[in-house]
């Protein structure tokens, strides 16, 4: 009796497997007759373009079905790995992708098929893209008609102006939609919407992701951005641009704007970038005059034609080693040589400025002072 019940059993289920194979042959899942041909696509995405020949077909059928949220997709035969490869290709590529952030791989016979999970319902992500949309095309507005770097400088500042750091773990806070809808952000949050508004703007940029350690030593895993300005590409970190004070102000920095690999470097590891960047001339301060090698009277000079040029009560400069930074700091304010520069801008400020008094902060990881300075009543 034990034998034959056995066989019953393997019979049992040898028969649910032929039923299930007549019902997915009936609905088209399982044709083995004809296997479809799955083509590479014609993408220019920087990380599309690093994926072999195989891994580029997977990319393509998935990211042209996914939008219409079809419960599976199929794709090629993957190699061990590579579909999780695949998966971080197309979140990096495309920040519209926020519909999901993960699958399954399904292989039923010869086909193979990607099950995304979901994290909303088709309806819930139309109408959360039109918000994302309407969101970033108002914050274009204003838009300058000049050189990429000035476009770049615009969406930076007003990206950072527009929302906050959340170390919280809300998944959708590292999306666009935390950014544009939510106006709070992870990291990758704040990189996904920078790259859209960039290209939204025409000018290209890609997401890189590594380790950074932070001032009090900590290394955590981080996302920030290479950017294409003028030919010549430089990261821009732009979380790390809003810092968030000990008393809780929110400031909008330049400390990471368009910064050199050799830059980056000091804090920023464990990421692979195919292109150099190598062009110190896009680095905020240096592009600004405001990065100096040495500290002397024509530094003095510049630091007065910072003052005279802000609108927004403060100048920051930075000084390329922290012998050069110590010593400015103890000769502008111990020395109280800043009045001086203070009393040079107040000529081209009709006389306006408060140049008995200054306020400053010294940023002893980057080298960065600020001033902020006053006007008259």
């Amino acid at each position: 009796m034990k034998r034959l019940s056995k066989v019953l059993v393997c019979l049992a289920v040898t028969l649910a497997m032929v039923l299930l194979s007549r019902v997915l042959f009936s609905s088209g899942l399982l044709d083995f007759t004809k296997l479809p041909e799955f083509e590479e696509g014609s993408y220019t995405d920087y990380y599309y373009l690093e994926l072999d020949s195989t891994q580029k077909k997977t990319y393509t059928a998935i990211r042209e079905s996914v939008y219409t949220f079809p419960v599976q997709i199929e794709i090629p035969a993957p190699d061990s790995g590579s579909l999780s490869h695949v998966l971080d290709a197309l979140l990096c590529d495309d920040p519209y992708l926020f519909m999901f952030d993960s699958g399954s791989l399904m292989t039923v016979g010869k086909r193979n098929y990607f099950v995304p999970d979901y994290l909303m319902s088709i309806e819930k992500y139309e109408q959360t893209k039109k918000q994302v949309e309407k969101a970033a095309d108002d914050m274009l507005v204003g838009l300058p008609d000049g050189s990429d770097y000035d476009k770049e400088l615009f969406i930076h500042d007003a990206l950072i102006n527009s929302c906050v750091y959340s170390d919280e773990d809300i998944l959708s806070e590292s999306t666009v939609e935390g950014v544009f809808v939510g106006k709070k952000a992870k990291c990758s949050g704040y990189a996904r919407a920078f790259k859209l508004l960039l290209e939204k703007a025409g000018i290209e940029s890609v997401l890189v992701h590594g380790t950074a350690t932070d001032y009090d030593g900590n290394s955590v895993k981080h996302m920030w951005n290479a950017v294409k300005i003028d030919g010549s590409w430089c990261f821009t970190d732009i979380t790390w641009d809003d810092p968030v004070s000990d008393d809780g102000t929110h400031y909008c920095r330049h400390t990471f704007f368009n910064m050199t690999e050799e830059m980056l470097s000091r804090t920023h590891s464990g990421y692979s970038f195919t292109y150099p960047c190598t062009d110190s001339t896009l680095y905020y301060y240096a592009h600004n005059n405001a990065y100096y090698n040495v500290y002397n009277k024509d530094t003095l000079l510049d630091i007065a034609e910072l003052i005279a040029k802000s609108e927004n009560g403060e100048a920051e400069f930075m000084f390329a080693d922290s012998d050069t930074f110590e010593a400015a700091a103890d000769r502008l304010f111990k020395g109280e040589e800043i009045y001086r520069s203070l009393e040079t801008a107040n000529l081209k400020k009709d006389g306006r400025l408060v140049t008995t008094s200054v306020r400053y902060s010294l940023d002893y990881n980057a080298n960065l002072i600020t001033i902020f300075f006053e006007y008259k009543d």
